[in-house]
């Protein structure tokens, strides 16, 4: 009879956990998908397992479940299952909407950026060098770079 888990909880307990136990797991798991070739299977899995991670880490009952745990421990950081767990504040946001001078500022970059933006169009549809009809100076076109590669959407 087969061992395998019954519970969500059970299948994520077979995953590894710590670095060493990673990268030895990502690499018995390409060496497995090149001998047995289902890398377009492996490519879905991911896409779901990451799925998967960010709703899990987004689930407001899950993260207020992990808190209350952690909140017993008095210190700031501390050891749990063999890694550091570090209690700090994260995407504190600040609102600088009342201060006269930073909507200014921040106008002043609205537009700034736009004209940025217009620039870089413009560089990305230029096939050849060319130069400015105004200021005579060379315009280069904007050099693309890319990898190719597959996207995954989960349905």
């Amino acid at each position: 009879m087969d061992n395998l888990p019954t519970t969500a909880t059970g299948t994520i307990r077979l995953l590894p956990i710590n670095f060493g136990q990673l990268q030895l797991f990502k690499q018995k798991y390409v060496d497995e998908i090149a001998a047995n070739g289902e890398a377009m299977e492996a490519a879905v899995q991911l896409k779901a397992m990451e799925e998967l991670v960010d709703m899990l880490r987004k689930d407001k009952r899950l993260r207020e479940l992990i808190m209350s745990q952690v909140d017993k421990y008095s210190e700031q950081k501390f050891e749990f299952m063999g890694v550091d767990i570090q209690k700090c504040e994260l995407g504190t946001k600040y609102d600088y909407s009342k201060d006269r001078v930073w909507n200014e500022l921040k106008a002043l970059e609205s537009g700034i950026s736009l004209q940025r933006k217009d620039r870089e169009e413009l560089l990305k549809v230029l096939r050849v060098e060319m130069a400015d009809p105004v200021t005579g100076e060379i315009i280069y076109p904007a050099i693309k770079t890319s990898e190719s590669y597959i996207k995954v959407t989960i349905k």
